[in-house]
């Protein structure tokens, strides 16, 4: 290859190798890159903009399960017994919570950003606070670094530079066409306004269908209008009848159903895009086991992907404290054990037996991380006591040996001819 290179007049370019080559000139002139995000530029609203989605109650509800899947997962250092992973693993478990919360909002909105403040604990530096920014505040770049504008202006048009140690980033799908990631919620900004209106289109609805409009063709329709008034009918048309026949009668609802059919659409589809498929969208009455596990199995693969998610953000966290306090950092790991207690302890009880013919055994860490238990629950097996073999010794004393207290008696000789 370096002979054909060199025959070819070509020599690679340390610096050309080095650089990003496949750029947007246009772009390179603009300082802020605008939201690419097309759904947003059609509704004609900010990205931040979308927190009034979880106005609604269905996508609240939607949002509350996802995220309450990742927070209930467990989480770990490795190696978790050393003493960088005990010391991390103190420093970041009271805000292990926060974290993983704030991160699950870059799946619904494209990014997060995450402030760290920092404080001295005993053996090293902690964590004081962290703490949740807003995202109308920060710009990811294509180079995945991030910029700061402050509200009042003082970071000019270019914006200010994000410290990585102090700044945490989490982005969702972000491309060079889209550093900001895909936003879950731009996709329902539509269905949900749908939804709001057909709620204000049933309410009216019902205020003008909820008491019976009675249309009269009478003879005298005044005296039939104050009749009806009289028996607390608040809508009457009437008019004099052509005829002199008089006909009564009442108008109703001709469609009934359709907010029915049309809120039940748009829950689906919110229901679909946060939750995946559920039991309650799709199947109905119909439904079966086998059907059941398989949408829960979807929702699974949900919870998967956010939990590498919120990995990688927890991993950018033990490296900057890592860092910080001069420490080789250990490895963020989410726990991905739900429902597979079972199946695991099937196969543990198989191997056992192999183990201990090999010369080895489970340790309790072993117990503890992958079957949830906590240190207090299990308790070490005791030794069992050893047999005693005293009701075989030939050497004890038989019961006739033994006087009325219990002593053993003297031995006795027997005559014999050498007595004589």
């Amino acid at each position: 290859m370096a002979n054909n290179i060199e025959t070819l007049g070509m020599k690679p370019q340390r610096r050309l190798l080095q650089s990003e080559v496949a750029v947007s000139r246009l772009m390179s002139f603009i300082t802020t890159i605008p939201d690419p995000d097309e759904m947003l530029s059609k509704a004609g609203i900010k990205r931040y903009q979308l927190r009034q989605l979880e106005l609604d109650d269905e996508v609240l509800q939607a949002i509350d399960t996802r995220r309450e899947a990742v927070v209930a997962t467990p989480w770990r250092l490795e190696p978790n017994q050393s003493r960088v992973g005990k010391f991390l693993t103190n420093v970041i478990e009271p805000h292990i919570e926060d974290l993983k919360r704030g991160v699950l909002d870059a799946r619904f909105y494209g990014y997060s950003v995450f402030e760290i403040i920092y404080k001295p604990v005993e053996k090293g530096i902690g964590i004081d606070r962290l703490m949740l920014k807003p995202i109308e505040w920060f710009a990811p770049q294509r180079d995945g670094t991030l910029k700061y504008f402050p509200d009042d202006g003082s970071g000019g048009t270019d914006g200010l530079d994000c410290d990585p140690l102090k700044f945490l980033l989490s982005r969702c799908n972000a491309s060079y066409r889209n550093p900001y990631g895909e936003a879950l919620l731009s996709r329902l900004w539509f269905p949900v306004t749908w939804r709001r209106e057909g709620w204000q289109m049933w309410l009216s609805f019902l205020e003008t269908f909820g008491e019976p409009i009675i249309l009269g063709q009478v003879r005298n329709y005044q005296d039939f209008v104050e009749a009806m008034v009289a028996q607390g009918v608040r809508s009457t048309v009437a008019w004099e009848s052509v005829d002199g026949e008089d006909k009564v009668q009442p108008i109703t609802a001709s469609t009934p159903g359709e907010f029915d059919r049309l809120e039940a659409a748009i829950l689906r589809r919110i229901q679909k895009l946060i939750l995946g498929q559920t039991l309650t969208s799709d199947v109905g009455s119909n439904g079966s086991y086998a059907v059941a596990a398989i949408h829960n199995e979807v929702r699974n693969d949900k919870r998967r992907a956010d939990m590498r998610m919120v990995q990688s953000t927890g991993q950018q966290l033990v490296n900057n404290l890592a860092m910080i306090n001069g420490l080789e950092p250990p490895k963020f790991i989410m726990a991905d054990d739900s429902g597979l207690e079972m199946s695991r302890a099937q196969r543990d009880s198989v191997l056992m037996p192999v183990l201990a013919a090999s010369g080895f055994k489970l340790s309790r860490n072993y117990f503890e991380t992958k079957f949830d238990y906590d240190n207090d629950d299990i308790e070490d097996k005791e030794a069992d006591p050893p047999v005693n073999d005293s009701m075989n010794d030939k050497t004890m004393p038989e019961k006739d040996e033994l006087d009325d207290e219990g002593t053993l008696k003297e031995p006795t000789r027997e005559r014999s001819v050498v007595d004589d």
